[in-house]
């Protein structure tokens, strides 16, 4: 049976407030779901607004726990391209100096913003689009969840599938849609 990373980089900019409840009930009901996919998965958890914060790496599946208001509270700007870039890079890094057996065999990161592209300090749009390519070639799958903006047009900028992307209303039924619609993709790639 193969294993699985589930990379979650996960917009918490201030524009999130009104959603939080949602988004949290999402991302918990998309972790819950992905607990009943047969296979081996850890997941990685990074959250961002002008800051990018790893909440959890490589974490076993079962072992993660739901988020709560504590661990999510949105405030600040969007810095989009610093969260994509620092947690790919940070992943190829680990991954780089993993025994072989201990890899995953399947890398799968799903990115879920609100808004435009703001604050990012350390990574540009081409550096992104080039990142994701060469990891795509390398086998890793993108998932692009986006509100308040076309989600395929910014998946292609971005370097990602645009069949790979959902584009969802910034509303608490919104946001649940989309998670669900990922978490099936998710589970697709997984089982593949």
């Amino acid at each position: 049976m193969s294993k699985t990373e589930i990379i979650a980089i996960g917009d918490r900019s201030g524009s999130m407030g009104p959603i939080r409840t949602d988004a949290i009930g999402g991302f918990n009901a998309f972790i819950a779901d992905q607990k009943t996919v047969p296979g081996d998965a850890t997941v990685t958890l990074v959250l961002f607004n002008d800051t990018v914060e790893t909440v959890f790496e490589n974490k076993p599946l079962n072992d993660v726990e739901p988020l709560t208001s504590k661990t999510y509270a949105p405030s600040g700007n969007t810095a989009l391209y610093d969260a994509i870039g620092q947690t790919v890079s940070s992943a190829v890094w680990r991954h780089g100096r993993m025994d072989a057996s201990e890899r995953p065999d399947k890398v799968i990161a799903v990115v879920l913003t609100d808004g435009q592209e703001n604050m990012s300090r350390n990574y540009t749009l081409p550096s992104i689009n080039a990142l994701i390519t060469e990891q795509r070639n390398a086998g890793w799958e993108f998932v692009f969840l986006a509100a308040n903006q076309d989600a395929f047009t910014g998946a292609s900028q971005l370097g990602m599938d645009p069949n790979m992307s959902v584009s969802f209303e910034a509303t608490g039924e919104g946001v649940r849609s989309g998670y669900l619609s990922t978490s099936k993709a998710v589970r697709s790639y997984r089982t593949a």
